[in-house]
């Protein structure tokens, strides 16, 4: 089995029967799932909080922490998360006068995070609040807006601009008899966004109101988000758009092999309808045991939001 497991920095000798790593490119974080039969209990003093890592090929979960442990006899089952259970702890905190790089260094340093900026944007905000939130939950909430988006793996926080990422040069070209079984594809109507409106009085009794349309038809969102220009409510409303439109072409498969992470793009070749041409891959779960991925994949939005 060509598959390496660190608990606390040390080899595991005892081989899991089942070792299976999700990978979200975000809005979650991602965790790994193993079990084993710890017959010489290499294993019996884990505890919640230690760290646990798993490389299989080009694969490396980073180092992620234990959440849940099970046992039963000598079996034992671990849940281990990309965050340690700290990072879930809300609070609330303000800045005034604060710029997009200064917010997402205030959140690294809360976390104790090293900060990786894949894209970065030239913005400047008068007053940020954050009401009784997990710090990585209120970031992804917040840099969302922007049509940003993070994730966290090996003590990282990874900040990147989310339709630069779906629209990069794909991975690889794939048709429906390279997978295992037939693809699924989906599509729905039922969240859909036609518009995003935001109205906004400041402090000095100015109105701001903006409108972004999709060009699909769909619900109308009204939204009053504290802004300071017209620009940035325009930049809001397009992400407003984008929460609600980017999965209205979905489609998933299981592959032979472990080659694919999520955040990366595919060109399906054979797709039915919408579905065929560039996807971006936003969540993978990888059999390490049996070698075996499913990949969850969506359409790029094709509008300027």
């Amino acid at each position: 089995m060509d598959l390496t497991l660190l608990y606390n920095e040390q080899p595991v000798m005892t081989e899991p029967y089942t070792c299976v790593l999700t990978d979200h490119a975000e809005g979650r974080c991602d965790s790994l799932w193993l079990e084993f039969k710890d017959a010489a209990d290499e294993l019996a003093g884990i505890a919640k909080g230690d760290l646990i890592q798993a490389v299989h090929s080009s694969l490396d979960s980073g180092e992620m922490y234990a959440s849940e442990i099970r046992w039963k006899g000598k079996k034992l089952a671990v849940k281990a998360l990309s965050m340690p259970a700290e990072m879930r702890v809300a609070s609330s905190m303000s800045w005034d006068s604060v710029s997009f790089s200064e917010l997402i260094s205030s959140i690294a340093a809360e976390t104790k995070l090293k900060v990786v900026l894949l894209d970065t944007l030239n913005a400047q905000y008068e007053t940020v609040t954050r009401f009784n939130m997990p710090p990585i939950q209120f970031l992804q909430a917040r840099l969302s807006m922007e049509g940003f988006a993070c994730k966290v793996k090996d003590k990282k926080l990874i900040v990147y601009d989310e339709r630069k990422r779906e629209h990069r040069e794909y991975t690889q070209q794939l048709q429906e008899s390279d997978f295992n079984h037939a693809p699924e594809y989906s599509t729905s109507d039922a969240t859909l966004a036609a518009m995003a409106i935001n109205s906004y009085e400041t402090p000095g009794r100015a109105m701001i109101q903006t409108k972004v349309s999709s060009g699909i038809p769909g619900q109308v969102i009204s939204e009053n988000i504290a802004v300071s220009t017209i620009g940035e409510s325009e930049r809001y409303c397009k992400g407003l758009l984008r929460q609600a439109n980017k999965y209205e072409y979905i489609a998933s498969g299981e592959l032979k092999g472990t080659a694919y992470e999520a955040g990366q793009t595919v060109y399906l070749i054979d797709g039915p309808g919408n579905h065929a041409g560039l996807n971006y891959i936003y969540r993978v779960t990888s059999d390490f045991v049996n070698d075996i991925q499913r990949l969850e994949m969506r359409r790029p939005i094709l509008g300027d939001y």
